[in-house]
């Protein structure tokens, strides 16, 4: 597995197990929907730059309480997160 690409986010913790273990139990509707936007949005945008998504990798820390966050132009409001990265791979 080659990594070519790593962005990191700060994401709310409640979205974890969605992320890494497609675990929705818990997650209210508009959860699921911001979940969305923002998997469409990030993940989507890379593909588009020929990136095939490989995995999550947890950064383990504190979660701590954040206004802004990379979940919040997708409708998130404010709640504790904590930062992920997400590695790709040039398709091509």
């Amino acid at each position: 597995m080659t990594i070519d690409e790593t962005i990191s986010y700060q994401l709310p913790t409640h979205w974890l197990p969605a992320l890494i273990n497609d675990d929705l139990t818990g997650l209210e509707p508009e959860d699921l929907q911001q979940l969305h936007s923002f998997s469409s949005g990030e993940i989507g945008g890379m593909k588009q730059q020929h990136f095939s998504f490989l995995n999550w990798e947890i950064v383990w820390d504190e979660p701590s309480f954040r206004k802004y966050h990379d979940g919040e132009p997708y409708g998130c409001l404010a709640c504790d997160c904590i930062e992920v990265k997400a590695h790709f791979q040039k398709v091509g």
